[in-house]
């Protein structure tokens, strides 16, 4: 069997789950598998009757949080963690 996607979705607080490990191949990706991983994670999260999906990702990646942001992702927070050489941009979408 080949894998070529995953996603973990896991609940982080009251009605909200947080998106994990989002991940397709490089060689898998622009062709909607990542977008189906998402819709996998709202659906998930309406029948556990979450209200919002998060995420947080390396906020210099530019073409990442744009694809996110497309996705219906918006941008909380940003913040600096001193074991990381980058900064986390931490992104919530509403499920409705």
């Amino acid at each position: 069997m080949c894998r070529l996607v995953f996603v973990a979705v896991e609940k982080k607080k009251h009605k909200v789950f947080n998106l994990e490990k989002l991940a397709v191949l490089p060689e898998h990706r622009h062709k909607g598998y990542g977008g189906k991983l998402i819709e996998f994670a709202e659906a998930y999260g309406k029948n556990a009757e979450g209200e919002k999906l998060s995420i947080g990702i390396i906020n210099e990646h530019a073409v990442l949080k744009k694809w996110y942001e497309t996705k219906g992702f918006k941008e909380t927070s940003v913040m600096k963690f001193e074991q990381l050489p980058f900064t986390v941009c931490f992104m919530e979408k509403t499920l409705g």
